[in-house]
């Protein structure tokens, strides 16, 4: 949960963290020894995947990935700076009317990989 990670560490995983993959390493690296120095001493606690030596792919964008390759603007809350697309109220034949995008070349995707 983003506000919790705000709330307990200052942490946010705004714009930045989620357009640029070497912040979002160094964050999610930060966040695996936060919670092994918290939480390490449990029964069967496991931190997930190590980061040290790849880029992680974790969800960058949140929900709104799929609005944003669509065209909605993304928008980061401003305490936790968590990501949500802008709602387009879209009539009905305008939904239908979507292309699909070119996820190869899209932004949001060139965004995410180093």
């Amino acid at each position: 949960m983003p506000s919790w990670w705000y709330k307990e560490y200052e942490i946010t995983f705004g714009k930045e963290y989620h357009s640029n993959p070497e912040v979002r390493k160094i964050t999610l690296v930060k966040c695996q020894r936060l919670l092994k120095e918290r939480f390490g001493h449990l029964p069967n606690f496991f931190c997930g995947d190590d980061y040290q030596s790849s880029y992680p792919v974790e969800r960058p964008y949140g929900d709104a990935l799929i609005p944003g390759l669509f065209g909605c603007s993304i928008i980061y809350d401003t305490a936790s700076g968590h990501p949500f697309a802008e709602q387009l109220h879209l009539a009905d034949d305008r939904v239908f009317a979507l292309e699909i995008p070119d996820i190869k070349n899209h932004p949001l995707i060139e965004s995410i990989y180093p």
